[in-house]
């Protein structure tokens, strides 16, 4: 499931043309050819290609209120409607003083460089190997983040053309900027999208996207929560059919797993599935930083028949990371990423 990658320059608002800062193109389930930072925006039938200086307006706009010096452009400039948690509890990792200091400083200058040096150094790791919540929080919602490619990831366009979302209601865990719950809501046929995130600011880019497309106001319903405390958020008691966990399980460590988990079982309802796609162990752990890598018998072990799971498979996959990460230097440590990472898709039944 290689994605289809392009490294064609766009011709943004200002008329000149250079290479996004994204990727441009993509072949998806529903949109042979669209650019990727509005994939929703400028829906194709066929195979004509986008008007250069459209290409990246939605991108632009966003990210010139995000970075404008002041942290509340975006929430000032369209109108904040997300069910809120309880406050964000701290990773739960010991003696790591030291090492979010570091981490703080480096990210002074909130940036694609910062941010790619920090997410691809050791020092986001906690003692399990996943990356530490604090980091993850920092981050989010910048626009910059590893896992913010302003479209959703080609494995849920594949999962699309399944049919797997189509009359369906779905919960899109850790939706991070919106693209997947933007994408299902418009294109997949779904009964009712479900999107919640931990990260405030990501939510408020999020819902600043769908005020920004036409007919998307009110299609998501989005939901401020802790993946790791599902029993105490606004989720609690609810069923969907579908629950699609894009790049979330491999966020966590071993009791932040073991209690997502516990709390995925109130979400999914009998019958229902859930979906996962996370690094998988094939991608080289020579590669620094990034989220834990996840096995095979991680998805057995975690979803037991015991505990009212079937694990009905576990396929090969791909996931998108920004390009911005294809631009590190060797020579200082920091290894050229490729565009994306090995991954697995786990189909997942809850009996």
């Amino acid at each position: 499931m290689k994605p289809f990658m392009s490294t064609q320059g766009c011709d943004l608002s200002g008329g000149k043309t250079r290479p996004c800062a994204h990727l441009l193109l993509s072949e998806t389930a529903m949109n042979p050819r669209s650019c990727v930072t509005c994939t929703s925006s400028y829906a194709t039938s066929g195979t004509e290609e986008l008007p250069d200086s459209r290409s990246c307006s939605e991108h632009d706009t966003l990210m010139s209120l995000l970075h404008s010096g002041s942290s509340s452009s975006l929430s000032d400039n369209f109108e904040w409607d997300v069910i809120r948690c309880k406050a964000v509890a701290p990773s739960s990792t010991t003696g790591k003083d030291a090492q979010l200091e570091v981490i703080q400083q480096a990210l002074v200058d909130l940036s694609v460089e910062t941010v790619n040096k920090v997410t691809k150094s050791e020092v986001i790791h906690d003692e399990d190997g996943a990356p530490l919540r604090e980091v993850l929080v920092e981050i989010s919602g910048s626009g910059l983040a590893p896992w913010e490619i302003h479209r959703p990831q080609q494995v849920v366009m594949e999962l699309a053309k399944r049919g797997v979302f189509h009359g369906r209601t779905v919960l899109d865990a850790g939706c991070g900027i919106g693209d997947t719950a933007l994408y299902l809501a418009r294109y997949c046929g779904c009964r009712e999208v479900t999107a919640f995130d931990l990260v405030p600011r990501a939510l408020v880019f999020a819902q600043a996207k769908e005020g920004l497309r036409q007919g998307m106001k009110g299609k998501v319903k989005w939901v401020q929560a802790d993946a790791v405390d599902i029993g105490s958020s606004p989720l609690a008691g609810q069923w969907f059919d579908v629950v699609l966990d894009v790049a979330l399980l491999h966020c966590f460590g071993n009791s932040e797993r073991a209690a997502y988990c516990e709390g995925l079982k109130g979400l999914v309802r009998p019958g229902g599935y859930l979906l996962m796609c996370n690094f998988s162990d094939k991608w080289p752990q020579y590669k620094k930083g990034g989220p834990r890598r996840i096995s095979k018998e991680d998805f057995y072990t975690c979803f037991p028949n015991s505990e009212g799971w079937q694990v009905e498979s576990v396929e090969d996959a791909l996931l998108e990371h920004h390009p911005s990460l294809n631009t590190g230097d060797n020579r200082n440590g920091w290894p050229t990423w490729r565009g994306y990472a090995e991954a697995y898709l786990a189909t997942i039944r809850r009996l």
